[in-house]
């Protein structure tokens, strides 16, 4: 196996509003995806900025940051480029504006609230975020 030479940095929001949980679906590198909004740190931005940057452009709202939940402790190669080793971390986030009740789309991603009820960890593309659903769900 060639290990990859250099570091991702993600970050994720995990959104729950009125008992229900914000999911994201796109298409990234024509590759349909399901994941927790957020993504990849830009140079001299901490974490909590990150976040709050993504939620920003990918859903015009602000976010207050609650916890953090989880950090990557196993080994990930990234998905899209086999020279990345990703570190993803996830924090519980409140949304500080109004955001559709309702499924909806917004900047090319749509977004889809599901339930405990309705989730199945199987519909999470990524192996990060089914490991930080299982510390979310140890909150409950």
């Amino acid at each position: 196996m060639n290990l990859p030479k250099f570091f991702r940095i993600a970050v994720y929001g995990m959104l729950l509003q009125d008992n229900r949980l914000l999911l994201a679906k796109e298409i990234i590198q024509g590759r349909e995806v399901m994941k927790f909004p957020g993504g990849g740190l830009q140079f001299g931005e901490g974490t909590i900025d990150a976040l709050k940057r993504e939620f920003m452009e990918e859903l015009d709202i602000s976010i207050e940051i609650l916890q953090h939940l989880y950090t990557t402790d196993f080994f990930v190669q990234s998905a899209f480029h086999r020279d990345y080793q990703v570190i993803a971390i996830y924090y519980l986030v409140k949304n500080l504006n109004d955001l559709p009740v309702t499924n909806f789309q917004k900047n090319n991603i749509e977004f889809i609230w599901c339930s405990p009820l309705e989730f199945d960890e199987n519909m999470l593309t990524f192996e990060t975020d089914k490991k930080a659903l299982e510390y979310l769900l140890k909150l409950k």
